[in-house]
């Protein structure tokens, strides 16, 4: 009546019915799309992020367990479950003349670990706690989206940096590092640097490990203030609860010692100082039985669960373009 229009109708013409089919199209075919997923109990595709690592191996597990202050000398042949496990697996070497061995770095503990962890030992000579700015595995894994974490046997709070009882600070690497926030509240290194009391009552051993477990025996376990007996009686008690879990199908374990003591602790090779100590791995995918062919060390071992993890080089001088590339011939392809 006021003289305007009714607004337009969508018609059926040539076009519109077109529209009306691709629309009818598209319906039926998320329709059975749907019926599909529900029938099959996949649900629809999603798009899930790219992963920047690639597993070189079958192992999707990896620890180090760090004992102390022995030569390979007091370890292979006098300790009967260390050498057990020699004579199973994979191991480093005697180091004795004309004999390939594995080595430390330095002396005394902290540079070791801090090796075993950045590549870089940082402070020979002291096991001061410093803070230090620079790569380091814990970095690389954060990274990388891996799930990682390392267990301090009495350690009263996460990421302790300062000694306390059968704990000492300068066997935890990761509370030195910078980039992984110390222990205030929230930080990297206090959400993935934990407190055990006990990891042989303690450990969760049913459950299904991160990409990287590092762990730090008690000053009695890991053999530093009782002798080399001790530590090799509480690995047989410890090691084979991890080898006889489901997921040690899919892991390698890491047994290593972090300085030399006694006669030829100063030995090495390409300017290491920190003698030939003992080192396995023990893993259903090391290859063979016996010795690794030639002279390694912590660097070798930081490059060597680099490899198995996909993760790129850390820290300096340890890489496979360098001095200290990965163990790979210990392991089946």
């Amino acid at each position: 009546m006021n003289g305007s229009r009714d607004p337009p109708r969508l018609g059926v013409g040539k076009t519109s019915a077109a529209l009306i089919v691709l629309l009818a199209a598209i319906l039926i075919s998320l329709s059975f799309s749907g019926m599909a997923a529900a029938t099959t109990g996949t649900p629809p595709p999603t798009s899930a992020p790219a992963l920047s690592v690639g597993f070189p191996t079958p192992i999707r597990h990896v620890f180090v367990i760090v004992m102390e202050n022995k030569p390979v000398s007091a370890i292979y042949g006098p300790m009967p479950y260390e050498t057990s496990l020699a004579k199973t697996y994979a191991w480093g070497g005697i180091g004795a003349p004309n004999h390939p061995g594995y080595y430390a770095l330095c002396h005394p503990s902290a540079p070791n670990y801090l090796g075993l962890t950045s590549g870089q030992t940082l402070q020979c000579g002291s096991d001061a706690h410093h803070v230090y700015g620079v790569s380091n595995i814990g970095e690389s894994l954060q990274r990388a989206g891996l799930s990682w974490i390392a267990y301090e046997e009495s350690a009263q709070i996460p990421c302790q940096a300062t000694s306390s009882g059968l704990y000492h600070q300068e066997h935890n690497p990761f509370s030195y590092y910078s980039d992984l926030g110390g222990s205030r509240v929230g930080s990297v290194c206090e959400t993935h640097v934990v407190p055990i009391a006990s990891l042989v009552q303690d450990y969760p051993y049913a459950k299904t490990p991160p990409a990287f477990t590092f762990i730090i025996p008690n000053i009695l376990d890991d053999g530093h203030s009782s002798s080399a007996a001790y530590g090799d009686q509480w690995l047989s008690t410890f090691v084979p609860k991890l080898i006889s879990a489901g997921w040690f199908s899919s892991s390698v374990i890491f047994v290593v010692y972090d300085e030399a003591t006694g006669t030829g602790s100063s030995a090495g090779y390409a300017g290491l100082t920190g003698g030939p100590v003992y080192m396995v791995a023990i893993s259903p995918y090391t290859l063979g039985v016996g010795a690794y062919s030639a002279d390694a060390s912590h660097y070798d071992l930081l490059s060597t669960v680099e490899w198995l993890l996909g993760l790129p080089g850390t820290g300096t001088g340890h890489d496979s373009t360098a001095s200290f590339p990965a163990m790979e011939a210990m392991f089946k392809p």
